[in-house]
């Protein structure tokens, strides 16, 4: 299959003979990527900012896709079902994930980035195919109403900004500042109006993206 693979600092190359992904294990999926985005995290190694990134490593860990196969312990998906994957893959039944602690799973990984991440090597879904660990915990079915691209945000972007806002523990009638309006933060505004926010500050040097927030209801600010 074809797949994108980094091979050292500015050096991406995609390859047309990786091995298709199987399932390994009884709570492994299968899944056909349809879509997947390129996240701020996969250009570190890209641009040489991490060390002890393995060479050939298949980046990637946002996508949307089908799956095409399960295995025998994957409960409440099957083929064919449409899926968003979060960006963390973690066992869902360890004392953390119990907890709702994902990222200090027993057994985290990150797709594409497990070796700097969690305890092994998980290929990443800048690919045609990807093997998905304890699939009834990482990846998630879309609507039918809901599209790919649309869907695609859920597993990382949309996630980080939903965090920030309610970690922040924004309430009805607050006043609120995002700084930073790329993506997560444009995601975060808007789960902030979501919860209540009365005002919301949009802080960023970029005009364009001070725009972009202006657009949807926030007081843009230069930093």
């Amino acid at each position: 299959m074809r797949a994108l693979r980094w091979h050292g600092t500015r050096r991406a190359e995609v390859a047309d003979d990786v091995a298709m992904p199987r399932v390994e294990e009884p709570r492994d999926a299968v899944v056909r990527v349809v879509r997947s985005a390129i996240c701020g995290t996969d250009l570190h190694p890209y641009r040489g900012e991490i060390d002890g990134f393995p060479a050939g490593t298949v980046t990637g860990h946002e996508f949307t896709g089908v799956v095409e196969e399960t295995g025998p312990e994957v409960r409440g998906l099957r083929a064919g079902d449409r899926v968003v994957a979060s960006d963390i893959i973690a066992c869902g039944h360890c004392r953390s994930c119990r907890h709702g602690w994902h990222y200090q799973c027993d057994r985290v990984g990150l797709f594409g980035y497990a070796t700097v991440v969690g305890t092994r090597a998980y290929a990443g879904g800048h690919a045609e195919f990807v093997r998905v660990p304890f699939a009834d915990t990482v990846l998630f079915p879309i609507p039918d109403d809901v599209g790919d691209e649309r869907a695609l945000f859920v597993g990382d972007v949309l996630a980080t900004g939903y965090a920030c806002a309610v970690g922040a523990g924004v309430r009805p009638g607050d006043t609120v500042a995002v700084v930073g309006c790329g993506p997560v933060g444009l995601l975060a505004l808007e789960v902030a109006w979501l919860l209540g926010a009365a005002r919301v500050l949009a802080v960023d040097p970029l005009e364009s993206r001070r725009k972009l927030a202006a657009e949807r209801g926030a007081y843009p600010v230069p930093a």
